[in-house]
Order: structure tokens, then C-alpha cells, then sequence
């Protein structure tokens, strides 16, 4: 035992001189590897930055969609979101959802999660990504169903009112003023009577029983210019309107204005239906006038109407005695009290003239 510890002690020894240690080879190894660790530890935090930067873009980017969304975005959503309402009132849809879904108006900024939380699960089962925010036009392309364009614009088009413009014709117009008119001269409203009246006129001249009610209601309210005017304006646009010319000739007595009433009496023929309210006109103004030869011509316009009328025979001797033609005067006023018709006054007068006629004889 004590020799092998001996032994071992010596190997020991040996072991620990300078003449056995060899010297070693200096390789700068150790810096070499430092070197290349320090490279690839660089390489891989600028790739970490750039990563870093790149992932902090795109959350921004997607933040910014979220949070303000175009207004092309939320037009391009509506249709789709209309498309899936109609698409769920179809008989297709086995069920309908009691869910409503509110678009958000154009221009207004409303996030997509609260207008993805809107959407009914019929959309969904429908094929319409309510999930997307980049491309909210992404669609089930194995939808069985039409795309959505059509039926949006079916119902736009459907919801549309329409603002046609109708233009009534003067007839038309003129007969609406009629009505106003008429209702009212109901309501005695005299002033809005007149102005309705008037403007039917305007619209349509022809309408002669508007021009008489139009000319009654200016003479009721005492204005006879007016009255004259009107109907004179229609006599000149229809000479043939020879009634409107029989009461021009009698607003223009009522205006005193006696020359121009018999002139207007002079251009109904006396071959009209109204001859003998011409000549009954005629008769009354021209004695008024003095002008007997023309009075005396109007009563036998009458007489040849109505020969049995005695009224006629004392006017016609009225005509004649006015003129000095005595003899004809008298045989007339005895034909007049041969005829039915005359007054107790009309008879008085006759007879006593006859007795002056006798005794002048």
C-alpha cells in the first residue's frame, strides 16, 4: 500500500515539471467565435425591429378601418344588408327574423363591429360575410340566390315616387274657374264670383253664359261701365252673339245713353230670333228719343207678329199722331180699342184723344 502511494506520489511529481509541459499553439479561436455570435445576434434584432415595425403598421391600418370607416365602405354594406331583408321576406326563407337591422346613413361614421352585431343570423345563414372589414363585398359565391344588385335597385326603383307635371288646356282651366265660380256666387260672395268669372274668360272667351252671368254681376253691383265692357268685348270676338248685343243695348239705356243702345240695337236682323225684343226695345226709345218715324216702324214690325195685340195699334197711333198724320193716327187708336190688351188708363187716353181728333176734323 505504502509503495503504491509512492508510486503515485512520483507520477505526480512528474507531472508538474516545466521540461514536460509543451508549449501550447495560440489560435485567437475564443474571439473568432465571439465574433460571428455577435453578427447573427445584430441580423436577428434588426429583423425583429423591422417585424415589430411592420405588425405596429398593420394593427394601425386596422384600427383606422375599424374605428373610421369610409362612406364608400358603409355604401357598399347597405345594399348588401337591404338585399339580405328582402332576400329573408321571400318565400324561400323558412323562417323570419324578428331581428331589424338599421343601415347607417351615408356619410355617418359608425364602427363595423356595431354594424356586423345588426346583422340577423338570416344573413348569415344566407352566405353575407358580416365579418369582414377590409372587403365587405366578399359574398358566398355558392349562393344559389341572385346577386343582391338587381334586387336593390327593383326596389329603389319600387319606393321611387315619381313627380309627373300635368298641364290642363285653357278649356279645362276655364271650367275649373266655372266651378269656383259658381260656388261662389252660392255663397254670395259677389267680389270672388266676378274674379273666377273673369279669368274663365281669360282662358276661354267662347264661353258666352260666363260673359252674361260675368255682365248681370257687375250691373247687380252697380257698375255698368264694366258691365258694358264686357259685353261689348264679346260682341266684337262673336258679332253673331246677338244676345249679347240685345243686353249691351240695355245696359247702355241703363247708363242713359240712349243713341248708343239704339245703335247697338240696329245689328240685330230683323230676321233673328230676338227681332221682336229688338223691336220692343226699338219702340220704347225711340219714342223716348223723339225719333217716331223708327218707333213707328218697330210697331209694325210687332203688328205683323201679333196683329191682335191693342197695345201695338195705340203705339203705332201714338207713332203716327206724333208725326201729324192725324187720319192714320185715329184709324189706328180705333183699332187698338177693337183689340184685347189695353189698360183702363191705355182706353182713357185713346178715347179722349179721339174726341180731340174728331173735333180738330
Amino acid at each position: 500500500m505504502i509503495n503504491k502511494m509512492l508510486q503515485d506520489l512520483d507520477k505526480r511529481q512528474q507531472g508538474h515539471q516545466l521540461t514536460n509541459i509543451t508549449p501550447p499553439q495560440m489560435q485567437y479561436v475564443g474571439r473568432a467565435g465571439h465574433s460571428k455570435k455577435g453578427w447573427l445576434i445584430g441580423v436577428v434584432c434588426l429583423l425583429l425591429g423591422a417585424l415589430s415595425v411592420y405588425a405596429f403598421q398593420g394593427i394601425n391600418k386596422q384600427e383606422n378601418v375599424v374605428l373610421q370607416p369610409q362612406p364608400q365602405l358603409e355604401q357598399q354594406l347597405q345594399p348588401q344588408l337591404q338585399a339580405s331583408q328582402a332576400q329573408t321576406s321571400q318565400p324561400i326563407a323558412t323562417t323570419e327574423s324578428s331581428s331589424s337591422v338599421t343601415v347607417p346613413a351615408v356619410g355617418t361614421a359608425v364602427p363595423i363591429d356595431d354594424l356586423v352585431a345588426q346583422v340577423p343570423a338570416s344573413d348569415v345563414a344566407l352566405g353575407i360575410d358580416t365579418k369582414t372589414e377590409i372587403q365587405p363585398q366578399s359574398v358566398d359565391e355558392h349562393k344559389p340566390t341572385p346577386t343582391p344588385e338587381p334586387i336593390v335597385n327593383s326596389v329603389q326603383a319600387a319606393g321611387k315616387m315619381a313627380v309627373t307635371e300635368v298641364r290642363l288646356t285653357p278649356t279645362q282651366l276655364a271650367q275649373k274657374q266655372l266651378t269656383m265660380a259658381n260656388d261662389a256666387d252660392k255663397r254670395a260672395d259677389w267680389s270672388k264670383a266676378i274674379e273666377h268669372y273673369d279669368k274663365a274668360l281669360n282662358f276661354d272667351p267662347s264661353l258666352h253664359e260666363a260673359r252674361k252671368q260675368l255682365a248681370a254681376l257687375y250691373y247687380g253691383q252697380g257698375q255698368l261701365h264694366d258691365a258694358a265692357q264686357v259685353l261689348q268685348q264679346g260682341w266684337l270676338l262673336y258679332p253673331q252673339e246677338f244676345e249679347l248685343t240685345l243686353l249691351l243695348a240695355r245696359v247702355q239705356q241703363a247708363m242713359g245713353d240712349t243713341e248708343l243702345a239704339l245703335a247697338s240695337l240696329a245689328n240685330i236682323p230683323d230676321s233673328h230670333v230676338l227681332a221682336r225684343q229688338k223691336w220692343l226695345a226699338q219702340s220704347d226709345l225711340a219714342q223716348k228719343q223723339g225719333q217716331f218715324t223708327l218707333a213707328e216702324q218697330a210697331y209694325r214690325q210687332l203688328l205683323q207678329l201679333e196683329p191682335q195685340q191693342g197695345k201695338w195699334w195705340m203705339g203705332l197711333g201714338y207713332a203716327l199722331d206724333s208725326q201729324q198724320q192725324f187720319v192714320q193716327a185715329s184709324q189706328a187708336y180705333h183699332s187698338a180699342l177693337s183689340h184685347p190688351g189695353l189698360s183702363m188708363q191705355a182706353t182713357a187716353f185713346i178715347e179722349q184723344r179721339l174726341n180731340q181728333l174728331g173735333a180738330s176734323q
